[in-house]
């Protein structure tokens, strides 16, 4: 099954993200959590298409639990959060959508991946 891993972020949290699994649009996730009464709304910072979604999810956060927040929030910055769902999806292929600015510096993660054979498909929104 095919889904998203997205990290999205709330200015009212600063310096904490939220690390989930959707098998809809994050977009749509994170307009749902608008709804919730926070006083700014929920950006999507990046989202990654992947098969297995949910293990993929799972895995991450274990490998995050020294940074928890709570439930599925996390100290740390998006980039961060990145980098660890690029561990658990080594050498599978990903679809990576970029929404925010400061996540706009990929080529050294495709260059990486590139040099090790890794499956890696960036896609600018």
């Amino acid at each position: 099954m095919r889904g998203w891993i997205y990290v999205i972020s709330n200015k009212a949290m600063v310096g904490l993200v939220k690390v989930g699994h959707s098998t809809k649009d994050p977009r749509l996730r994170a307009e749902e959590l608008d709804n919730t009464g926070s006083p700014y709304p929920y950006i999507v910072e990046v989202d990654v298409l992947v098969e297995e979604p949910y293990q993929i999810e799972q895995q991450v956060q274990r490998n995050m639990m020294h940074l928890s927040a709570g439930k599925e929030w996390f100290r740390c910055t998006p980039k961060e959060a990145l980098k660890q769902i690029l561990r658990v999806t080594n050498g599978k292929e990903i679809h990576i959508s970029k929404y925010s600015e400061d996540l706009n510096e990929y080529s050294y993660l495709e260059e990486q991946w590139i040099k090790e054979g890794k499956k890696f498909i960036k896609i600018e929104s």
